[in-house]
């Protein structure tokens, strides 16, 4: 990161791409146990004096495997292009846009904070009138809009403005605003941005919408603002992100390694002038994207389901500002130079906590892909739509490793577990290597926190898939909003939803099955002539049904054990 003109406020250790780095003890130990264990994998798996016996498995996988590290290295040369050619040009295009037109000739942040702690809040404001204050060619002082959840959040706020104003020239302090929303995020946003709209922004001028728990490294601001000068416009961006987390190590390294994949795809989509998301801990739109139905989507978004019906999104406001600029074709930009830091409190269980982050974005995810790609590709550009349809394909191509796995234990195929436990180890650790770099640093408990949370996901999402309506969020008050309450044939709706996941998984097991030859399906010709199956058939048919069911019970189990944790904090 970029420490130039550090000041108060500023990271002074780097924090966001170090904090809570495994010491190098306990990497060198973990690199033995790996170590120990690849060699022994080797063993079990028979691939020295054994290998031919892989070649028919590895000519069923072929095709999937060649599709998804082809699509994978297809996002790491994009990425590469944009940060290192394609990006590059257009900071020189809005620096001589910029000299040529004038730079952004307004700036308002809309910060919405909720029970934070003192000293986060103090950081994440000290830091953005730090930047305000650097800005120069405003016509009229930055507005500062703070919506916040209690009184100690306001007295918190205030004594950061008057921090900085005792080292500040007064005309360079931004316009303090205090507004009042403690009835959930979306409608603390939109009273933000109600109130931004009555002061008649300049179209020209330039608002920020970010969380209370994230600070502005140095230079944010003077990124990111050449960027709306450009032609064709630039409607919005948004930046890079680290985290500075509290809590266990684990949890602390999945974050980072979560980041630093954000980078990266983030970086392959915006060389096509789009994006997937305009994260909600920064991001920065042109004044002309304030518009009444930008403000009615971020305070009641909902959407549509076969089953469900219509449904509000309780979480996700900014992939609601992201759809409604999608569908007006707005160009959208990353800005991968510019960092802010989000301060994670990981109080509680660390596992419910994690659950519940993996539920609410891959839920996020699923509700608002279905309306986007139906946009087209025409409307989103191919690449861009493409993308938005593997999120929905991946979901399903992630879990054939691990079914494959059980196919291979139910029949006794222990060399086939140690093989693919190897591939895990190999794969994963290639694909951890761009977290790394963006993290600055080495960690051996990427490869297995991304196969867990990868297979985990995954789960979740094909969950979400058929129950979308129930929505929690466990950072922000443990708040619950289940939109099927109150329904017309709830019970039968839900019987269906179940009965639909539970076919779905058998024929996903089934599918997997077939294609690696751990089943194998006679005619149904031969069934009605009363030929008996090959006895061979049989045991790896009752262990894709006994895989299914175990799959089926371990959702059924995650979201049970779980889900009352929320509903009792939320009461």
């Amino acid at each position: 990161m970029d420490t130039t003109g550090q000041s108060e406020g500023a990271s002074q250790d780097d924090d966001g791409a170090h904090a809570g780095a495994l010491d190098w003890r306990v990497q060198a130990g973990a690199a033995l146990a790996l170590l120990a264990l690849v060699w022994w994998l080797i063993g079990a798996s028979q691939l020295g004096p054994r290998p031919q016996r892989y070649i028919p498995l590895l000519k069923s996988l072929s095709l999937l495997v060649l599709w998804r590290w082809g699509w994978a290295f297809l996002h790491w040369t994009r990425a590469a292009i944009y940060r290192y050619w394609a990006y590059p040009r257009l900071a020189r295009a809005a620096r001589a846009a910029v000299a040529a037109r004038g730079p952004v000739p307004e700036v308002s942040v809309l910060v919405a904070t909720y029970k934070e702690r003192p000293a986060i809040t103090r950081r994440v404001i000290l830091s953005v009138v730090r930047e305000l204050a650097g800005l120069e060619g405003l016509r009229r002082a930055p507005l500062l809009i703070a919506v916040t959840g209690s009184d100690e959040d306001d007295a918190a706020i205030k004594a950061a403005v008057d921090e900085a104003a005792a080292r500040l020239p007064a005309d360079r302090l931004p316009e303090l605003r205090l507004l009042r929303g403690a009835n959930g995020k979306r409608d603390a946003l939109a009273k933000g941005l109600e109130a931004l709209a009555e002061t008649a922004p300049d179209p020209e001028g330039a608002f920020v919408m970010m969380d209370g728990d994230t600070h502005l490294e140095p230079g944010v601001f003077a990124r990111c603002l050449p960027l709306l000068r450009l032609e064709p416009a630039v409607s919005a961006v948004t930046t890079n992100e680290h985290v500075a987390a509290e809590g266990p190590v684990w949890l602390s390294e999945w974050l980072h390694l979560r980041h630093g994949l954000r980078h990266l795809y983030t970086c392959s989509i915006a060389l096509s002038g789009k994006l997937l998301c305009l994260t909600g801990r920064f991001s920065l739109f042109s004044a002309r994207a304030l518009r009444p139905d930008f403000i009615e989507i971020v305070r009641n978004d909902a959407v549509e389901h076969w089953l469900w019906g219509r449904y509000t999104l309780l979480s996700g406001d900014d992939k609601s500002t992201w759809f409604n600029l999608l569908s007006r074709g707005a160009r959208l930009l990353y800005v991968p130079d510019a960092t802010v830091v989000t301060h994670e409190t990981l109080g509680g269980s660390s596992v419910v906590r994690a659950y519940h982050n993996l539920r609410r974005w891959g839920g996020n995810m699923v509700r608002n892909s279905e309306r986007a790609i139906a946009l087209g590709p025409r409307f989103l550009g191919l690449f861009c739509w493409w993308c938005l349809v593997d999120q929905r394909l991946s979901m399903w191509t992630t879990l054939v490793g691990p079914t494959s796995l059980l196919l291979a234990l139910s029949a006794g195929r222990t060399d086939l577990a140690a093989a693919y436990a190897l591939w895990v180890i190999g794969t994963r650790t290639v694909r951890m290597i761009p977290s790394w770099l963006h993290g600055r640093r080495l960690s051996l408990l990427y490869p297995p926190l991304a196969a867990v949370m990868d297979w985990t996901g995954a789960l979740v999402k094909i969950w979400v898939l058929f129950f979308p309506a129930r929505q929690f969020w466990l950072n922000r008050g443990a708040r619950e909003l289940d939109s099927t309450r109150g329904r017309a044939r709830l019970r039968d709706r839900k019987l269906i939803a179940g009965s639909t996941l539970l076919v779905s998984l058998l024929l996903y097991v089934l599918g997997v099955g077939t294609m690696i030859g751990a089943i194998r399906l006679r005619p149904i010709w031969a069934l009605a002539l009363s030929q008996p199956l090959a006895p061979a058939s049989w045991p790896p048919a009752v262990g894709a049904t006994v895989s299914a069911l175990v799959l089926v019970m371990t959702c059924v189990w995650i979201v049970r054990r779980i889900s009352p944790s929320v509903e009792e904090a939320s009461r």
